[in-house]
């Protein structure tokens, strides 16, 4: 009998482990809705108990993440229609348009800049904007740099007569200093 008895009583300690064995792996494996039943007031009904309430916190955290993830996708996906139109926009306007950041580099630059001073973006971009201009006008660039510096939102303007190619092209010059959500400064000019 208390052979037995021992047996049975080594049946009821393991099952309830070995039935949390089972539940990990499966949670391992990916499957957060495991649960595991029993009522019992002991040590080993406190651990399954535990088992749960761990179980239950992954799921709902694994349920945030995927609804975080969907906001950010479709947030991307706003981001990326607006980047196409403003794109668009860009491409399109026959004004040259040409961004710097805040260290005076060239960021981007529009069709209509590229045909305006007769030169082509990709040889330009991350260069400084101080090899567009003559060295008579290089000082423009400086006082662009602090406007961008000391006043985010205002325009500064200037007519400046640009030689281009052994031709004198008269532009009017725009800038306008912008600042994102760091306070990096950057500018759009318009040619």
């Amino acid at each position: 009998g208390a052979t037995w008895f021992a047996f049975r009583l080594a049946r009821e300690i393991s099952a309830p482990v070995q039935a949390m064995a089972l539940a990990t792996q499966r949670i391992a494996k990916g499957d957060l809705t495991v649960r595991l039943t029993d009522d019992a007031r002991d040590e080993l009904g406190l651990l399954v108990q535990s088992f749960n309430r761990m179980a239950e916190d992954l799921e709902q955290s694994r349920a945030n993440l995927t609804h975080m993830n969907r906001q950010l996708q479709d947030q991307y996906q706003v981001v990326q229609a607006q980047n196409h139109y403003v794109r668009a926009i860009l491409e399109n306007i026959t004004a040259g348009v040409v961004s710097l950041d805040r260290f005076g580099l060239i960021t981007t630059m529009n069709q209509a800049a590229e045909a305006i001073l007769g030169l082509e973006a990709k040889e330009l971009v991350g260069q400084s904007a101080l090899q567009l201009l003559d060295p008579e006008h290089r000082g423009l660039v400086d006082e662009v740099r602090q406007l961008m510096e000391s006043s985010p939102g205002s325009q500064w303007q200037r007519r400046v007569d640009l030689e281009v190619k052994g031709e004198v092209v008269k532009l009017l010059i725009t800038a306008v200093a912008l600042r994102d959500n760091e306070s990096d400064a950057s500018g759009i000019v318009a040619v």
